[in-house]
């Protein structure tokens, strides 16, 4: 994730299922792979923030905006004032830094908002709100080398640092997805997610392996 660190695919259970599933499989280990890479890429583009449960795709992207918008409110004050305390989107951007909650990228409340310009306030969040679906972005950019895969326009928008590998190793084949947004690990739950993302792909591929033995076993 963040930091150059990997969320290395090689856990235990989805590891099983695929040498499970590929044990009766006729495609070649790198196309094997690729399809198991494709299908946890599709679960982490709907489970990532702002997508939550339920709420996913443009309602999803309207909450992501909705929480921008009350971050920054909760942090600064609009008025026509002759001497705001900040006047620019870099001072802005310097006061909400500092306002994160810790290990998180979302602010704490002041309870003495910081005072600025309304209109500079507006600007900030239209600014930022633009910015929701930049961390699911690098997990399209992972999905390049595995291909068809659909991204919804507000993610493919951005183009956040992400990459997959798959690769043969001596024991087989070695697959992994990095998604390198600097600041990844401070969002709250988002590893709880890829391993969501991981058993799905899990139960997909065990799922189409026991449907596969029931069919054989009914032949003969």
């Amino acid at each position: 994730m963040g930091n150059n660190h990997s969320f290395d695919l090689h856990l235990a259970e989805f590891q099983k299922a695929a040498d499970r599933a590929f044990a009766y499989s006729k495609r070649e280990g790198k196309a094997y792979m690729k399809e198991q890479v494709r299908g946890v890429v599709r679960s982490l583009l709907y489970l990532t923030p702002p997508n939550r449960g339920s709420v996913r795709g443009i309602k999803a992207k309207k909450a992501g905006e909705n929480t921008i918008a009350a971050d920054v409110r909760a942090v600064f004050r609009g008025e026509n004032l002759k001497r705001p305390e900040v006047s620019s989107f870099s001072e802005m951007s310097k006061v909400m830094k500092e306002s994160r909650r810790a290990g998180s990228i979302r602010a704490t409340p002041r309870k003495i908002r910081v005072k600025a310009p309304s209109s500079l306030i507006a600007q900030y969040i239209k600014k930022k709100q633009k910015k929701v679906g930049y961390l699911a972005s690098a997990w399209a950019m992972a999905a390049i080398k595995v291909g068809s895969v659909r991204v919804p326009g507000w993610i493919k928008r951005h183009s956040a640092p992400g990459s997959s590998i798959i690769k043969e190793v001596p024991d087989g084949i070695s697959a992994s997805i990095t998604n390198a947004v600097e600041w990844a690990d401070t969002v709250y739950g988002l590893r709880a997610r890829i391993n969501q993302a991981l058993q799905i792909q899990t139960r997909r591929m065990n799922n189409k392996t026991n449907d596969y033995l029931k069919k054989i076993g009914r032949e003969f």
